[in-house]
């Protein structure tokens, strides 16, 4: 334990007060209200006190009350400092089902709305929607309606403008094309030469 994380060894971040910034779980942790598994990758920004946790590939899936959903492994959860859900990123190659919706890639949450694209083919008002549609899900009312592409959720055309939060600088070719392992080890090299 360092602190009050069960932190692995190997890779951990502090700031220069000590305090953890990240780490990986050798057991599992409750999180506000989030039971991450053991192998889960924590990062906490000192600086806005939100929290970026990301999911092992071969792990379980983790479950989001919220959303009566499961994360599935791979995924990626980010929160506010006051551990409400901002943003999920589900991989491509496996699905989640969100009030009957199939989403993937990046998610994003604005209160009760959720905006992402969509997994598979899905029928919205009697018309078929095909798959990689960006679509916006009415949580309280379950409506679904198709909707135009948000540069959030498209990394490609956000790419050309966006700055990355942790230092200011653009955006990486491999985000832009949404290679998340490249975009990790690029985060990652980001956060190391912060300090």
């Amino acid at each position: 334990m360092i602190g009050d994380w069960p932190c692995r060894a190997g890779r951990l971040w502090f700031t220069p007060a000590g305090v953890v910034t990240r780490c990986t779980l050798a057991v599992g942790h409750r999180l506000a209200s989030f039971d991450l598994p053991a192998g889960a990758e924590c990062f906490h920004n000192p600086a806005t006190g939100g929290w970026e946790l990301q999911l092992t590939q071969d792990g379980p899936a983790l479950r989001i009350a919220a959303l009566n959903a499961d994360l599935p492994p791979g995924g990626l959860l980010v929160l506010t400092a006051n551990g409400a859900l901002r943003r999920l990123y589900v991989p491509h190659e496996v699905r989640m089902a969100i009030a009957g919706v199939a989403p993937h890639g990046h998610i994003i949450l604005d209160g009760s709305r959720l905006t992402a694209e969509l997994a598979e083919p899905t029928q919205v008002d009697g018309v078929m929607l095909p798959a990689e549609k960006v679509v916006r899900l009415d949580l309280s009312t379950g409506k679904v309606e198709a909707t135009t592409r948000s540069l959030v959720i498209e990394p490609r055309v956000a790419a050309t403008w966006q700055k990355n939060e942790t230092n200011s600088r653009p955006l990486s070719v491999a985000r832009a094309r949404n290679d998340r392992s490249a975009y990790r080890a690029e985060i990652s090299s980001n956060r190391s030469t912060k300090t």
